[in-house]
């Protein structure tokens, strides 16, 4: 914020003129005028309110993908995980930076449900809660090999095997 005294008399001297950076609450600015051996002096008191937004630029789990893709509009989510998983590896970063993120429930992962709430405050004391739902499933429910390869015309080579990706078709 920009703060300009005007002075009354050619003969005075204004103290304060100038750019504030204003922290969110109370601010307070004195402007001095002095004219010889008098002096005044003005005060103003700035009240910066805080911000309000909760939103974030994104949200990602680095285990796994959400049901759905991340809106600030949706408070909910699932998302289904290794049984070896205990804890997420999150990805997020608040629309303004003034607003604190707060992972609750993001550890030692012992049961087959869990909830990971992210609390966001804005610095203006609004509040949301995201809430992931964590469903831990057997490994074996995320394999992402083939059990079986083959075609109806032709020879495959090499044999299939479920480790290798790349065959010849003659």
């Amino acid at each position: 914020a920009s703060v300009i005294g005007i002075k009354e008399s050619s003969n005075a001297e204004v103290i304060g003129n100038g750019k504030y950076d204003l922290v969110v609450g109370e601010n307070e600015i004195s402007l001095i005028v002095r004219n010889g051996i008098y002096e005044r002096e003005y005060k103003l008191v700035v009240r910066r309110k805080g911000s309000s937004n909760t939103n974030l630029k994104y949200l990602s789990v680095a285990e796994s993908i959400l049901d759905k893709e991340y809106s600030n509009s949706e408070d909910e989510y699932t998302l289904y995980v290794s049984n070896d998983i205990t804890k997420l590896s999150l990805s997020y970063e608040p629309e303004d930076e003034t607003t604190i993120v707060e992972e609750i429930g993001n550890s030692d992962f012992d049961e087959e449900n869990e909830e990971v709430d992210l609390r966001i405050r804005s610095t203006d004391g609004s509040e949301r809660i995201i809430r992931i739902h964590v469903i831990r499933e057997d490994e074996s429910t995320f394999s992402n090999k083939l059990l079986d390869l083959s075609v109806d015309k032709g020879t495959m080579s090499p044999r299939f095997d479920e480790d290798v990706q790349e065959y010849t078709v003659t």
